[in-house]
């Protein structure tokens, strides 16, 4: 028997043999009436890039943004080839010190799960701004879903500008 403390939680796993756990053994067994036509789709996806058609800035716009952008076009054919061991372009150094986590999907390059914006940044930090939900808070929603080089700053600058958040 093993005894775990997890969470403020006490956990006792025992081995119990399917002859005497027959509810459970019935449950690992039990044939499905009809088959399923397809493997569900999980619900959550990386950046729910699917919902970013719905938006003011898609996925498309991205996409094409990043193809023009002379930094941006460089790293996403850096992140599908590799990258140069040695790199003297200034603008690329945001982009190199995270170069592992970079991964290219639909055409845009995310790191980790969070898209980077080549231009269209006021576009992104109005829509975070609509509500006023305050610097911190437009901060946390801003570093979940997008990244830029000082996109922090000009979230700040955003919140700087805005009457109704210094009011409050």
């Amino acid at each position: 028997m093993l005894v775990t403390l997890y969470n403020s939680y006490e956990y006792k796993i025992a081995y119990k043999a399917g002859t005497t756990n027959a509810s459970a053994h019935a449950l690992s067994r039990l044939p499905s009436s009809k088959m399923p036509e397809s493997v569900p789709v999980p619900g959550e996806r990386v950046l729910l890039l699917e919902h970013l058609n719905h938006t003011p800035i898609n996925s498309r716009h991205i996409q094409e943004w990043t193809r023009c952008h002379p930094v941006l076009s460089k790293v996403h054919q850096f992140t599908l080839n590799g990258w140069p061991y040695h790199c003297q372009d200034v603008q690329l150094h945001p982009y190199l010190s995270q170069k592992a986590e970079l991964t290219i999907e639909s055409g845009c390059i995310l790191w980790g799960n969070r898209v980077i914006v080549p231009q269209g940044q006021a576009q992104v930090i109005a829509e975070l701004h609509e509500a006023h939900p305050g610097l911190s808070r437009m901060k946390a929603l801003a570093r979940d879903y997008a990244w830029w080089p000082n996109m922090d700053r000009q979230s700040e600058d955003a919140v700087k500008r805005c009457q109704q958040c210094q009011l409050h």
